[in-house]
């Protein structure tokens, strides 16, 4: 029996991602094949005629066999040209010798390059990646290509035609054949430079936000709906002798503050995840330093279904302006205690001289003056009615500031 010519056999290659050497090769071997049965029946002359039908039975089912195979192969070629034509992903397949055989329209309108430009360019030929990423880059397309690993993951700072920065999520996947030697490399490329930027621009944020808060000398903390810390500044060790690792994941109960303490900030969190508004409490902590007073703020944080994800507290030493408050109301009761001792009068007018204010002792001091002015007690006493000019007092003198 004849075999069939060594000069097709590099046409049965296992890589059919090329549809026309495919048909190609299926073409010259189905016809090589019906020689030599052809050459069969012909050295066979001397068989039965029932001998000769069944093999020409034999030969009918392996040529309608093969049609099958090669309309199966057909429709396999083509729904996987479709998908890679029409994936929102850059497809791009690569040889052993880096050498680009696929690169569909995606890839087109991401990186610039047309199909006509690209095909059998060497990748490495083209400014398609960063100069910093390249060792990583070979050491990779290197792993896929000598077999020691099938398929990659990465994602790369590359270049398009027009030297624009993009970046890009590379899946990668060897094909090998039945000897184990790598075939191709296909690759599927995904743009995700807004991603990267929109990342980028959180994670310098979060540094700001982080560099402005451990720096911050309130106490600032996230609470979950649970009421554990999901994050507490460094400010806390000031105030309560404790570092942030105590608090985080726990409650403020669990952390060893005060019950009162504890019922106090939980009732504000609950209310404000409860009502999605804003809270501001005072009280006193004995700190480290003494007894401390705090105003603090409840904020809530939305999700993106607005709904109120987690809560910040921030609380503000406020110890120095309780004091000074508490100076201005023991100045101002001693003032009063002496206006209203009998021992001095004291009356105020505005810049036009008009009275607005007068205390007891002046009415008295006015009714036993000898050159009391012209009016009468409920003229001062009315805030409403107009004042007596400041000239039609001959026995007072104007003091200003």
């Amino acid at each position: 029996m004849s075999e069939i010519l060594p000069t097709s056999t590099p046409l049965l290659s296992p890589n059919l991602t090329d549809q026309q050497q495919a048909e190609f090769a299926l073409k010259i071997a189905w016809e090589e094949l019906e020689k030599q049965i052809e050459l069969i029946i012909t050295q066979t002359t001397g068989i039965s005629p029932e001998n000769a039908r069944q093999l020409s039975n034999c030969f009918a089912t392996t040529k309608h066999l093969c049609q099958q195979l090669e309309t199966q192969m057909k429709q396999a070629i083509s729904r996987l040209d479709f998908h890679a034509d029409n994936s929102p992903m850059s497809v791009i397949e690569w040889d052993s010798r880096c050498r680009i055989i696929r690169w569909s329209p995606q890839a087109e309108k991401t990186f610039g390059w047309t199909n006509a430009e690209i095909l059998g360019k060497d990748w490495h030929d083209l400014s398609i990646i960063d100069a910093a990423e390249c060792e990583s880059v070979n050491l990779m397309a290197n792993k896929l290509l000598d077999g020691s690993t099938t398929r990659s993951v990465s994602c790369n700072r590359n270049y398009t035609k027009d030297g624009s920065i993009i970046y890009c999520e590379w899946y990668s996947s060897a094909l090998k054949d039945a000897e184990g030697k790598v075939i191709s490399v296909l690759s599927f490329g995904v743009d995700v430079s807004d991603r990267y930027r929109t990342q980028e621009e959180l994670r310098r944020r979060e540094r700001d936000f982080s560099t402005i808060v451990e720096n911050s000398t309130d106490v600032i903390a996230r609470y979950d709906r649970e009421l554990r810390h999901l994050y507490v500044n460094r400010a806390v060790e000031t105030a309560t002798g404790q570092p942030p690792a105590e608090f985080t994941g726990k409650t403020n109960l669990e952390s060893g503050m005060p019950v009162q303490f504890c019922n106090l900030f939980d009732e504000s969190i609950t209310k404000v995840f409860q009502t999605g508004k804003q809270e501001t409490i005072e009280f006193e902590f004995l700190t480290p330093q003494g007894i401390k007073h705090y105003h603090s703020r409840v904020i809530p944080e939305f999700s993106a279904d607005n709904s109120v994800e987690t809560v910040l507290t921030i609380a503000r030493d406020i110890t120095e302006l309780k004091q000074v408050e508490l100076q201005l109301r023991h100045s101002e009761a001693k003032f009063r205690s002496i206006v209203n001792s009998n021992l001095i009068g004291i009356f105020f007018w505005d810049i036009n001289g008009n009275f607005y204010r007068r205390e007891r002792l002046f009415f008295k001091l006015s009714k036993l003056h000898a050159r009391r002015p012209a009016f009468r007690k409920n003229e001062l006493a009315n805030n409403d009615t107009p004042r007596m000019p400041l000239s039609g007092c001959s026995f007072c003198r104007p003091v200003t500031s």
